[in-house]
């Protein structure tokens, strides 16, 4: 029962293949046996067994043109990767008439993937091949029609029915609308080009649907196409995605037998890219144009052999012959052959390696010598001639500043090398010394040959080496434009000596870094006057303090006794002589007691000033905060006072210092700034101690900070002085502008049991 429904399958399989007009075949490679199925010779137009049922005999039926492709085909499929074998090819029939076949097939492995036998089917094509050369001539045809401005079809039937695979397969896009305008076809190529399918076309207005923008009334075309059966230009149509894009249209009128139109044939091709590339050539010729117009240079054109073929410039003062005398001639002929040498090799090695060269030559003109810049590029160009682009421009200006620049240099190099006071030096971008003169050699002891080469931080103490801080200078001298610093420098004997140092980088035109110049000056002297004068000036201020307090002692033991008893007796004389004398005498003894009364509170307070015992006794925080309320008191500023709550008593040069600071500052405020209020901050960290004083009012000038906060104002005893007072302590003072006002800021180290 299996066996006759196999049967069955291969007997429908069989008639299948009949009525297919196929064929199947088997080849046992090995044997080089083919077997071909009952219908393969009727396929292959072979009489019955006429082939021989071999491989060699299959080959011979082939078209001899096309044998080698089948026979490369066959070993593509042998060669083990999927096996397949597909060809079409000629075969010739029993009659010698060629037909056209299609194989398929595919190779059979043994275990070991060797092929054994390829089997596959084979089809008369001869039709549908000569169905697709009558579809290419019938294309060129139509091409050729379109081309002559000329489309001769009859009846829209006849074009719907007989072109339209035609019209389906072409790029362009292609309508076909009625009189008025109304779609009635529309191929791949315009679903392409526009975006919309052919069952959403149908039936809409062309122009509605591609928002068509024409060059000219819709009017004037309609009346073209009608009068002369045809009309082309260029177009603007919108996609299905909004983008607009421009077609070169071009529109063929049919009619029918009797004459009158009845649909129009259009043909669309998208020229976008090439009206942009002609956009931009134009934008191209016109800034050519405008360069030329708005320059003084010279643009010249030679051929391979160095002839001028074009001259374009405005300044014909820049040439050495007229333009029409150049044009034509060699540039040997025109700057002699020893001038025109450089320009003969330039151009050799410009047509040999394609990239641009420059050179600067001088010519010589009536009023003298001139000299100008070359430029030689290749001109692209896609016919066989090669051509050169010259561009020239005058150079002599730049020429004469670079002689003057290089003198001056000169001039600078010897001013340099002569100077004796100050090390002059040229540092690499990497800190190596480059140049070296004579006052380096004097101050330091290196002589150029010994020095050049090395890295600058030769010159410095081990310690200062070590912390880096060589590097760190030319780092900040980098970023921020110069560093001066002041320190310890090495000679070359090993001694030392104080030196101002000012590091400046310096930069090529392109703002790269070339390195740094180094001037050094030997400032010992200075320094010893400066630390001479420094502790001179701590010895002042320590006798300040000490004849301050010296005076507040006698002021308040003294003088404030002496108005204290002054007080009581001219208030015991007021009581005992009481109405025995005139009033005028009563009213004089009472004034003179408040006259005592008063220049005793001044006195006590003078000496409070002077120096207040509560700052020995109790403490910089106290005495302050006393001084405070009396300040307001006396001025009305409301002052805010801030400390920390846990600040401990400081040493007692520290405490007098900050609290002269608070009293000029005060004092400052009182005087000179007319701010009503101020704010004095006192807190303290592990590092140290710091005080912070404000005010609201109208500030220094300006010109008082641009000095470094030391202007010319004099305040009671001064910024500077207190700037010096708080130096003697190692520590620092700033005067800032305030948001208004102006604010000075104090920091002072402290010892570690203090901190």
């Amino acid at each position: 029962m299996a066996a006759e429904a196999l049967r069955q399958r291969e007997e429908r399989l069989r008639l299948t293949l009949d009525a297919a007009d196929v064929g199947t075949w088997d080849w046992d490679i090995a044997a080089g046996n083919v077997e071909w199925s009952e219908n393969m010779a009727g396929v292959h137009g072979q009489a019955p067994g006429s082939f021989g049922g071999t491989f060699d005999g299959f080959l011979r039926t082939i078209h001899a043109d096309d044998r080698e492709r089948v026979l490369a085909a066959i070993q593509e499929a042998l060669k083990g990767g999927d096996g397949k074998y597909e060809v079409e090819y000629r075969q010739l029939t029993a009659e010698g008439e060629a037909r056209w076949l299609g194989a398929r097939g595919r190779v059979i492995y043994d275990e070991a993937h060797r092929p054994v036998r390829m089997v596959g089917v084979c089809a008369d094509i001869t039709a549908r091949k000569q169905t697709e050369d009558e579809l290419k001539k019938t294309r060129d045809e139509l091409e050729s029609r379109v081309r002559q401005r000329t489309f001769e079809l009859t009846q829209l039937n006849q074009i719907l029915s007989e072109k339209a695979t035609l019209l389906e397969i072409a790029h362009d896009g292609i309508i076909v609308r009625s009189i008025n305008n109304s779609i009635l076809f529309w191929n791949q190529g315009a679903e392409l080009l526009y975006g919309w399918s052919s069952e959403e076309a149908l039936g809409k207005i062309t122009h509605t649907l591609l928002q068509t923008r024409f060059p000219e009334p819709l009017e004037q075309v309609e009346a073209k196409i009608l009068g002369e059966g045809w009309w082309e230009g260029e177009l603007v149509h919108t996609r299905r995605d909004g983008a607009e894009i421009i077609v070169a249209s071009r529109w063929v009128l049919q009619n029918n037998d009797e004459g009158r139109p009845v649909c129009v044939l259009e043909i669309n091709r998208d020229i976008t890219e090439h009206k942009r590339a002609e956009l931009g050539l134009q934008e191209s010729e016109a800034r050519l144009r405008a360069l030329v117009e708005s320059t003084d240079d010279v643009i010249f054109e030679l051929d391979e052999h160095a002839t001028y073929l074009n001259v374009w410039t405005t300044n014909e003062q820049l040439l050495v012959w007229p333009k029409s005398e150049l044009l034509g001639r060699r540039i040997d002929e025109v700057l002699g052959p020893e001038g025109a040498r450089p320009f003969l090799e330039a151009c050799r090695r410009v047509l040999g390696t394609g990239r641009p060269e420059s050179l600067e030559y001088p010519l010589d003109f009536p009023e003298g010598k001139r000299w100008f810049l070359g430029r030689i590029s290749p001109i692209e160009r896609t016919d066989v001639e090669r051509r050169l682009c010259l561009f020239v421009r005058e150079i002599t200006d730049r020429k004469r500043a670079e002689e003057e620049v290089k003198q001056s240099a000169e001039r600078f190099r010897l001013l340099v090398e002569e100077i004796k006071d100050y090390a002059i030096v040229m540092l690499d971008p990497e800190g190596s010394i480059v140049t070296w003169n004579v006052g380096a050699q004097r101050l330091q002891g290196y002589r150029r040959d010994e020095i050049v080469g090395k890295h600058f931080s030769l010159l410095y103490p081990l310690e200062d080496v070590r912390a880096g801080k060589p590097a760190r200078l030319l780092t900040i001298a980098t970023f921020e434009g110069r560093v001066e610093d002041e320190g310890w420098r090495l000679r070359k004997d090993g001694s030392r000596f104080w030196a101002d140092v000012v590091i400046t980088p310096l930069h090529g035109e392109g703002g790269n870094l070339r390195g740094f110049s180094k001037v050094t000056r030997d400032v010992t002297e200075r320094r010893k006057s400066e630390d001479d004068l420094r502790q001179l000036s701590g010895r002042v201020l320590r006798l300040q303090d000490e004849e301050r307090r010296r005076m507040a002692r006698e002021l308040h033991d003294s003088t404030a006794q002496t108005l204290a008893a002054l007080s009581l007796n001219l208030a015991l004389v007021h009581q005992r002589a009481g109405a025995s004398i005139d009033p005028k005498a009563q009213k004089s003894l009472a004034e003179s007691i408040e006259l005592a009364e008063q220049a005793s509170r001044e006195i006590r307070t003078f000496s409070y000033l002077l120096h207040p015992p509560m700052l020995d006794e109790a403490g910089l925080q106290y005495a302050l905060q006393w001084y405070v309320e009396g300040f307001a008191e006396r001025t009305r500023i409301r002052v805010d006072f801030e400390v920390s709550p846990d600040l401990k008593r400081l040493p007692g040069d520290v405490e007098t210092a900050l609290f002269r600071v608070v009293q000029e500052c005060l004092t400052n405020i009182h005087r000179h700034s007319e701010s009503p209020t101020a704010r004095i901050r006192l807190w303290h960290d592990s590092t140290g101690v710091s005080l912070e004083v404000a005010d609201a009012g109208k500030g220094l000038p300006g010109e008082a900070f641009a000095q470094g906060s030391e202007g010319t104002v004099a305040l009671g005893v001064g910024i500077r002085g207190m700037r010096e007072r708080v130096r003697q302590l190692g520590g620092r003072l700033e005067v800032k502008p305030g948001r208004p006002g102006t604010i000075v800021e104090v920091s002072l180290p402290l010892p570690e049991e203090n901190a």
